[in-house]
């Protein structure tokens, strides 16, 4: 219209000048087949306050066939173009075409094996899609003879493709075939790769977790526990960690920790993994070596409890170093949580009941060293040979319903284990079983055990005495 409209009149698109309130629906036609019907109905909701024109329903050109590309023109009105590659089937030998006939809902594509595709890489080549794609007796023999190439045949392209060899698809050839991948097995392992915490060199630099701190994993970089006042924790989540060590508490295969723990004199000690979520075995050891922590371990404090804990009564350490190693063992393959262990060390309680004796809390597996000099108590099952040579006592508070499970092993003595209310009162004796088996020359453990039935919560004193030239190891195990 240009300017060529009166000043009673407006430019319509379709009609040229018409008059700026419409009379007729013409009046507000537009000309364009994708904006719908436009109506002259001046005061209708939405209609143009000074035309008095509505605007019509935008068209909707979707003919659902998913391989079409759909749009609207606004002269030729809905245009659906065929789109073929949205049929690709990723089979080489087909013919994928859209079809805009299709029935609406569908994906509108064909796919229509061609036998003529597979003439480059197999004779007599038949289309299967079923296989894959060609399928033939005698394939295009691609090799090239270079261990460092992947050869392929492309029917799609007519020709052999050989690529450089990269297994993983990391864009990085192995190391092997000059390369620089350290491991073509792994994508996420090649030269400018992320190194993450992992204990493998993932961006092939021949550094292993470089920029992460080191975890006590192994026995040659275990964490030396420091201690103040006597006291210590450490913590870990057992995912960080891999499985290298045994024990004989815990299935095999349980992710691991090393600690040093340093110890001067005879010692008390007591290693709790009371608030930790995973369960842990806790095992000692005087040496770190490969063959396992054999000294002692302690597995769950009882079948319903995640807690474990292992103690060491009138410990002295047999080599200059001064240290007992600890490990902290995933009680099973499978346990992935958080470990908090505490640790205290303290000077060796006595074993004479006027003093203070070691105290082992709520109970647990205590591996005890007995001096071998004359005991002063003994216990009503006891023979008069075994009385007076080696002793240990442990103090422990029975739990609730007062119910205790005692047991002990010694490979040096034949132990005899009893329980009392009160240290020196024989009177106040709850049990006593003078063992069997066992002991020095026997080449098997002596073993006694109990089960008590205590004042709830009380205290209780459990006595490992035996007979025994000069004493020696013992293991108590103490189940509430």
């Amino acid at each position: 219209c240009g300017t060529g409209c009166a000043a009673s009149e407006r430019c319509n698109p379709a009609q040229g000048c018409v008059p700026v309130a419409c009379r007729t629906d013409s009046d507000c036609n537009d000309g364009s087949a994708c904006n719908g019907t436009e109506a002259c109905t001046p005061g209708a909701q939405g209609a143009d306050a000074q035309t008095g024109c509505v605007p019509g329903t935008a068209k909707n050109c979707d003919d659902g066939i998913t391989c079409t590309l759909d749009s609207c023109d606004p002269v030729m009105d809905c245009v659906h173009a065929p789109n073929d590659s949205f049929c690709d089937d990723g089979i080489a030998c087909t013919k994928d075409t859209c079809q805009t006939s299709a029935t609406p809902g569908s994906d509108g594509c064909t796919r229509i094996p061609d036998d003529s595709r597979c003439d480059y890489c197999f004779a007599d080549g038949v289309c299967s899609p079923s296989a894959g794609g060609c399928t033939g007796k005698l394939p295009t023999n691609c090799s090239d003879g270079d261990a460092c190439t992947s050869d392929t045949c492309d029917d799609a392209l007519g020709m052999c493709v050989n690529a450089p060899r990269d297994d993983d698809g990391d864009g990085v050839a192995p190391i092997s075939c000059g390369g620089g991948d350290c491991n073509d097995n792994n994508a996420s392992v090649h030269p400018g790769a992320p190194e993450i915490c992992d204990g493998e060199d993932d961006n092939c630099n021949r550094v292993v977790d470089e920029g992460c701190a080191k975890l006590p994993d192994r026995c040659d970089s275990r964490q030396l526990v420091t201690l103040v006042s006597g006291h210590a924790d450490v913590s870990g989540v057992l995912s960080d960690f891999t499985s290298n060590y045994g024990t004989r508490c815990g299935q095999s295969g349980g992710l691991d920790a090393v600690y040093a723990i340093p110890v001067s004199g005879t010692s008390d000690i007591v290693i709790d993994s009371g608030s930790s979520d995973a369960r842990v075995v806790l095992a000692v050891a005087e040496n770190c070596v490969d063959n396992g922590f054999t000294l002692a371990c302690a597995g769950s404090l009882n079948n319903n409890s995640r807690r474990s804990r292992l103690m060491l009564h009138r410990y002295a350490p047999s080599t200059a170093n001064g240290v007992l190693f600890l490990l902290v063992d995933g009680a099973s393959a499978g346990e992935r949580g958080v470990f908090n262990i505490s640790i205290d060390v303290k000077p060796a309680a006595t074993d004479v009941c006027s003093q203070d004796v070691f105290d082992a809390g709520e109970g647990g597996t205590v591996l005890g060293f007995a001096s071998g000099i004359g005991g002063q108590q003994s216990g009503s099952c006891q023979s008069p040979l075994g009385f007076g040579q080696s002793e240990g006592i442990v103090h422990v508070r029975a739990p609730a319903d007062g119910t205790l499970e005692l047991s002990v092993a010694s490979d040096d003595f034949l132990p005899t284990l009893y329980a009392r209310e009160t240290c020196a009162a024989s009177n106040s004796e709850l049990g006593c079983d003078a063992g069997d088996n066992g002991g020095p020359g026997s080449g098997q453990s002596g073993r006694a055990a109990l089960s008590l039935k205590a004042k709830p919560t009380g205290d209780v004193f459990l006595f490992v005495d035996g007979v025994g030239l000069s004493g020696g190891r013992y293991l108590l195990r103490c189940v509430p």
